[in-house]
């Protein structure tokens, strides 16, 4: 066998055992690898979640989890909280499930300096003395790294510890570092078996896969709609609007600012989960000049607001001291650097957008001036294509953003679907309300949604991303699987 040659537990038969255990115990480790690497939801991109735990004769001895970015790897958390345990008893846990009950546990996870997540259980004795783990196997969701970024690579300190046995759920995307830690186990003699839960595995950071392997921040996009296909309406059709007219479901709720509420309150509470998982939160100037948005997470403790970006390319949106104090976090203004030359206006807009982005302070407001023409071509569908994909290659390169949630309004939208840069779509529908007029849905082919369970009344349906073996098909975008085509202007947002 090969330096970087390793099982892959694909090619296992059912009841062939492995380090002594089961297909289904293997999966039953890592499911619970996978539970307590969602522990680092919204804390560590663009880092990947990770989790870890240790086994020694089916009896789990250690976990660890990647709890904030920056801090220390999951292996490393484990192994961490291993040292500062000693003389831990526990009644031990069952290998298998997603949640394993670990009688009398000592938790240290979430407020350590270090920045990770641990927990311990078994008998150990390890004052003054070193522990072996050769006996042992260790379950990862992602391949330890091999190489030195803001901790030490991972790698090297299972090989330190003398772990026999590595479990991997799946290996690192990045193809300049994949196989890289797996090739150093093997070549220390260390077994290794690959791909238990590997699409879950993948999935569980599918925005990490989108990062590495093309080159840009991933995107998540949501939107609310009407059963007759309407996000919103039209703004001349503000007139038309009332609980009697005849065109209008009964169920329609207006808001106290005249917006139309379409999702009910459980969804609500899911996009509040889901923007917590979020680096930032986008929306298009006319969005947020007429919805007026918090975007921000609200119902939920969280360490910190995602950032607002507006994409602005005019610098025509409403800035003030009070809508910048909708939320806590930094409002990011993008607008293109390039029209001053062009628009008279724009020079006045931006000189006075400079004296209030001081007066609040750049961690309050900034603006960023990009030269977005420069991206553009003659094909006004290529030019905006490839300007949403080089603000996203932006986003990340020079920010570190490694997901957003697109929120609005709809042109916003249909901009980063033509471009095929949505790489998560989620549609709230509310099935009970009939607009009649008003801004029409992306004209997505629905059959390549999938039903998730209901929030509430709304059906919520899903699109993810194609996922390759070792990466993402990225031939298999939106522009191929939905035939998108192109909508009335608009902007407005949920």
């Amino acid at each position: 066998m090969g330096e970087m040659d390793f099982i892959d537990f694909g090619d296992l038969a059912e009841d062939v055992l492995w380090g002594g255990l089961t297909g289904e115990a293997h999966r039953g480790y890592m499911h619970r690898c996978l539970s307590l690497a969602e522990r680092g939801w919204g804390k560590v991109s663009p880092n990947p979640m990770v989790g870890a735990v240790l086994v020694r004769d089916g009896e789990v001895l250690a976990e660890g989890w990647h709890d904030v970015f920056g801090g220390a790897h999951a292996e490393r958390m484990l192994f961490e909280g291993l040292e500062l345990g000693g003389g831990v008893e526990s009644g031990g846990g069952s290998g298998l499930g997603g949640e394993l009950e670990l009688g009398a546990e000592l938790e240290l996870g979430g407020e350590l300096e270090s920045g990770g997540g641990m927990e311990l259980s078994g008998e150990l004795e390890l004052r003054g003395q070193k522990e072996d783990f050769s006996d042992c196997i260790l379950y990862v969701s992602l391949e330890p790294c091999a190489h030195f970024g803001k901790t030490p690579p991972c790698a090297n300190l299972i090989l330190e510890k003398g772990v026999g046995k590595v479990v991997v759920g799946v290996l690192d995307p990045n193809p300049l570092v994949s196989g890289k830690g797996v090739g150093l186990l093997r070549a220390a003699g260390v077994e290794v078996l690959v791909g238990v839960l590997e699409n879950e595995c993948r999935q569980l950071n599918w925005a990490f896969w989108v990062n590495q392997v093309i080159g840009r921040t991933a995107v998540v996009a949501k939107w609310a709609e009407t059963a007759d296909g309407f996000t919103g309406r039209i703004a001349e059709e503000s007139s038309l609007l009332s609980p009697t007219n005849p065109i209008l479901s009964s169920e329609i709720e207006l808001l106290q600012n005249d917006r139309l509420l379409i999702s009910g309150e459980e969804s609500g509470r899911w996009v509040h989960h889901l923007r917590s998982g979020m680096d930032a939160i986008l929306v298009g100037v006319n969005t947020w000049n007429s919805d007026q948005p918090k975007l921000n997470v609200r119902g939920l403790e969280v360490t910190k607001q995602p950032i607002r970006i507006v994409l602005d390319r005019r610098l025509r949106g409403e800035y003030n001291a009070e809508s910048v104090d909708r939320s806590e976090a930094p409002l990011w203004v993008i607008y293109d650097l390039n029209l001053l030359d062009r628009e008279e206006m724009m020079g006045v807009r931006e000189s006075e957008f400079q004296s209030l982005s001081e007066s609040l302070g750049t961690e309050k407001l900034v603006g960023w001036g990009l030269e977005l023409s420069e991206w553009e071509s003659s094909a006004n569908d290529i030019a905006v294509n490839h300007t949403v994909e080089r603000i996203l290659q932006w986003l990340y390169e020079a920010h570190g953003l490694g997901v957003i949630l697109v929120e609005g309004g709809a042109s916003i939208l249909l901009s980063f679907l033509d471009a095929d840069c949505a790489d998560e779509i989620h549609i709230l529908r509310n099935s009970q309300m009939h607009l009649g007029l008003g801004i029409e849905s992306p004209n997505l082919d629905r059959s390549k949604l999938i039903r998730d369970q209901d929030l509430g009344a709304d059906e919520h349906w899903v699109w993810h991303r194609n996922f390759g073996v070792t990466g993402i098909e990225t031939k298999e975008g939106l522009n191929s699987e939905f035939g998108i085509l192109g909508k009335e202007e608009g902007d407005r947002a949920e």
